[in-house]
């Protein structure tokens, strides 16, 4: 099972439906990243992981939530 599967696997869960992912990859092609978000994870960094970035997606990640939400719901 490679990364993109286990956030497929993750996203049909029931036990934890709205965990927040935020993938990882050495990769630096644009693919990887589109592939992370198409599985089901929030956001992507590449590596060499920085911490600072890290903390960033990790605060902006309720808001992101919020405004898919209002879009989802039609609210603008």
């Amino acid at each position: 099972m490679d990364g993109f599967e286990s956030i497929k696997q993750i996203r049909t869960s029931e036990i934890c439906p709205g965990v927040a992912i935020i993938a990882l990859s050495a990769s630096v092609l644009e693919v990887a990243r589109y592939k992370s978000l198409s599985a089901g994870a929030n956001d992507f960094l590449p590596k060499p992981l920085k911490t600072e970035d890290l903390f960033l997606k990790i605060i902006a990640i309720p808001k992101k939530r919020e405004v898919q939400n209002s879009l989802v719901l039609g609210n603008t």
